[in-house]
C-alpha cells in the first residue's frame, strides 16, 4: 500500500507495480471462476479503487471512473483479462479432452 501511494516514485513505475503484483494476486486462479453480476460489479469496485488509490483520489472527490482512468492512462482490463484467461483455460482442457 505504501508503494502504490508514494509519491517520490515515478506514476508509470507505481503502475507497472500494480501491474505486475497486484493483478497477478488478484487474478489468481480466474480461469475457474463462475462470474456472476454481483462479482462484476466488486471487480470494478476493485479495479478503480486500487487506481484512485495510486493518485490519492478521495471518494468526496467525486471525480467520475472516465476521469480517473484518464488521468492515470490506463482503461478497464480486469474483466477482459479474466474472460480471455478463461477462454484459454476452456481450449486447454478442449486440446486435452480433459471435459
Amino acid at each position: 500500500r505504501q508503494l502504490l501511494t508514494n509519491k517520490k516514485l515515478n506514476i508509470n513505475m507505481r503502475k507497472n507495480f500494480v501491474k505486475c503484483y497486484v493483478w497477478s494476486v488478484l487474478l489468481h486462479g480466474c480461469e475457474t471462476w463462475t462470474i456472476n453480476r454481483q462479482d462484476k460489479k466488486k471487480l470494478e469496485a476493485i479495479e478503480m479503487w486500487i487506481w484512485r488509490r495510486l493518485l490519492k483520489i478521495s471518494w468526496i472527490e467525486r471525480k467520475s471512473k472516465v476521469d480517473v482512468l484518464n488521468q492515470v492512462g490506463e482503461k478497464r482490463i480486469l474483466l477482459n483479462t479474466i474472460k480471455e484467461r478463461s477462454g484459454k483455460m476452456f481450449g486447454h482442457l478442449l486440446r486435452h479432452n480433459l471435459l
